[in-house]
């Protein structure tokens, strides 16, 4: 399930360096707000619209879908459980972190 979401825009990212899944992740975490999704990832308004609207033609979706937007952010906690427990993965992203940057606003040990 986490590939089947993430796997092209991660693929996409690869390819053109366009920060369009961390740009998803805090749209997503931040209840599609593109102004706290701004102010998070430190990119200006049109930036992200830019990178919002890439996304959207890259996955055929609005993201005003609750379901949809649950199976992204789904991916999304899966990609950072199985981050957490790979033995040589570069982890960019900690519990703790998750927490303090406001990305993930559940404590993640409650998960």
């Amino acid at each position: 399930m986490r590939d089947e979401q993430l796997l092209l825009l991660k693929d996409y990212d690869r390819a053109h360096h366009a920060h369009l899944l961390s740009t998803l992740r805090a749209y997503l975490f931040h209840n599609n707000s593109l102004q706290q999704t701004t102010a998070l990832t430190f990119t200006h308004r049109n930036t992200v619209n830019y990178r919002m609207n890439k996304i959207k033609e890259l996955t055929g979706s609005g993201f005003t879908d609750s379901v949809v937007c649950f199976h992204y952010m789904l991916a999304f906690y899966m990609e950072d459980y199985l981050r957490l427990h790979e033995p040589n993965s570069e982890k960019l992203y900690t519990a703790h972190s998750l927490e303090r940057t406001g990305i993930c606003r559940i404590p993640f040990r409650a998960l």
